[in-house]
């Protein structure tokens, strides 16, 4: 293909459209796109990496503030 085939081709295709972010992750701050999986809780919202991430005890803590108790 000759370098102006190239060019031409890269000038007829369609732009790429980005994502549109619509929350930010707490945890993260990364962008929730439109179409990805977040869970919110109590008005948080956190993205599905952070919380396959997460384990009972941080999300316990950190999500949920809940305390950690010493028996006795």
């Amino acid at each position: 293909m000759t370098h102006f085939a190239v060019i031409e081709n890269a000038w007829l295709e369609p732009p790429q459209q980005l994502p549109e972010a619509v929350y930010n992750c707490e945890l993260c701050a990364e962008a929730v796109c439109a179409g990805d999986p977040y869970i919110e809780l109590d008005g948080l919202i956190i993205c599905a990496d952070c919380l396959d991430g997460l384990t009972a005890r941080e999300l316990a803590v950190e999500v949920l503030n809940n305390k950690i108790i010493t028996a006795g």
